[in-house]
């Protein structure tokens, strides 16, 4: 399953259907604190996550996440707490040269600017994203 995480449901429910077109489980929520809630729970098989990173700070609040700025940010600094390895799509409106450079958040991540991608070419870069992933390092 392909955790996506959003809190404008709408505005990214083409870029869900683009990623459902291409044979890919995934379960779109709208807040921190319902990511929190699926990352916790041991029955849930996460392959992979994409991620926004302003969103109201639920869960993380305060100054953690700067009051919701910066609410995916420690989304994905908690699943790099969990494994290092699980591939993470942080797909946002934030333009910063250090997320696009993966200094953040690790090898296994991609980071894609909402502006730059149509609904097509994001779920493209996922699936390429993730089946370079699935191939591991040399393959």
């Amino acid at each position: 399953m392909i955790l996506f995480i959003d809190d404008n449901a709408k505005r990214v429910q083409t870029d869900v259907d683009e990623l459902k077109k291409r044979g890919l489980n995934v379960v779109l929520v709208n807040s921190a604190d319902a990511a929190v809630t699926y990352l916790q729970d041991p029955t849930t098989s996460i392959e992979a996550v994409v991620c926004d990173i302003m969103m109201p700070p639920g869960a993380f609040g305060g100054d953690l996440t700067r009051d919701g700025l910066r609410s995916g940010l420690s989304i994905v600094h908690s699943i790099r707490e969990i494994s290092a390895t699980l591939p993470v799509v942080v797909f946002t409106n934030v333009a910063r040269e250090d997320l696009g450079s993966n200094l953040l958040f690790g090898k296994h991540s991609l980071y894609l600017h909402k502006p730059d991608c149509l609904p097509r070419n994001f779920a493209d870069r996922v699936v390429r994203f993730l089946q370079e992933e699935r191939k591991g390092p040399g393959q």
